[in-house]
């Protein structure tokens, strides 16, 4: 073969080289464009994600703080039954209801298409979940559970308001039941009242004290005792039933006697302070007793959270 033709297939080997090298490149940036518009659409799609998760917890965040928001109202009875909130660029929607013996609270958050739903079921507190409840301040005194078991959650002092309570009904059960007492400074003798309850085991023994009340040690008395004055528990000396102080004096108890009997077995609720000297002193709730009085008495501020429930 020639030099001439030997260069002709030298030249047509060298453009199929450069032919062939020219295609794979071609692939090859055509495959890197579709993996650069790939990388593009998933970062577009993660970019739109991490949006949709934090617009997510934005509206969460906008449903919780609502929600206590919402509880705080209700508290103060400053909540109507239907409440419409713009918190940035959530819309929240609140609305309260009662079921049964429960009040709920429900909370709705929306932006765009996410939204966050709570129902908080609540029962509004009364003076029967307490076995003291004071205006004034409460010192040295222990405070235990139905069941004997210490329990601070059951006292109450320094409260930022009193209940109302129905006294002239409560004067006038007194007197129909022939149990005022007018002296000064009564002195109850041991086994006074014989029970919380009458014989209907539903109608309490109210005792009106128009005076200060001592019970003195060793004594145990019984009933719903309405003071006017001031009271002294000395001793061992026993209260089981309510006691209700209608103006701002103190209760003293000065303590003694059995560790394991409470100075009052019931409640106490007083516009006044109440001060506990020596050892022994406690207070054990009975809720039965209270629930009994909270008959005449004003429901009081705040709510017990049964549940909270995301929906």
């Amino acid at each position: 073969m020639s030099g001439e033709g030997v260069d002709k297939m030298g030249e047509m080997g060298v453009r199929g080289e450069r032919g062939m090298i020219s295609a794979v490149f071609l692939v090859f940036l055509v495959t890197l464009g579709l993996m650069g518009l790939g990388i593009f659409k998933l970062i577009q799609g993660e970019a739109r994600s991490v949006t949709e998760h934090v617009t997510a917890g934005h509206v969460k965040y906008a449903a919780n703080g609502a929600a206590y928001y919402g509880m705080r109202c209700l508290d103060l009875g400053a909540l109507d039954e239907t409440t419409a909130l713009g918190i940035g660029a959530v819309n929240v929607v609140l609305d309260s209801s009662i079921v049964g013996d429960e009040l709920h609270l429900h909370v709705e958050a929306t932006q765009g298409d996410l939204k966050s739903k709570i129902r908080i079921r609540m029962k509004p507190r009364t003076l029967a979940d307490y076995a003291v409840y004071l205006a004034g301040a409460a010192v040295n005194v222990n405070t235990r559970d139905s069941t004997g078991l210490d329990e601070t959650s059951v006292l109450v002092d320094n409260a930022s308001s009193m209940p109302g309570v129905d006294t002239a009904t409560l004067y006038a059960m007194s007197t129909a039941q022939g149990h005022d007492q007018t002296d000064a400074t009564f002195v109850p003798p041991d086994g006074y009242g014989g029970s919380y309850y009458q014989a209907d085991g539903v109608t309490p023994n109210v005792h009106h004290i128009m005076g200060s009340l001592d019970v003195i040690g060793g004594r145990s008395i019984y009933g719903l005792f309405v003071v006017d004055g001031s009271i002294e528990i000395a001793g061992s000396a026993r209260v089981v039933g309510v006691i209700y102080v209608v103006n701002p004096l103190a209760t003293l108890i000065l303590g003694g006697g059995s560790p394991s009997g409470a100075s009052i077995t019931g409640g106490i609720v007083s516009h006044g302070d109440l001060f506990g000297t020596g050892s022994h002193i406690s207070i054990t709730h009975q809720p039965e007793y209270m629930r009994t009085f909270t008959q005449w008495a004003d429901p009081i501020a705040g709510f017990n959270v049964l549940a909270w429930e995301y929906l």
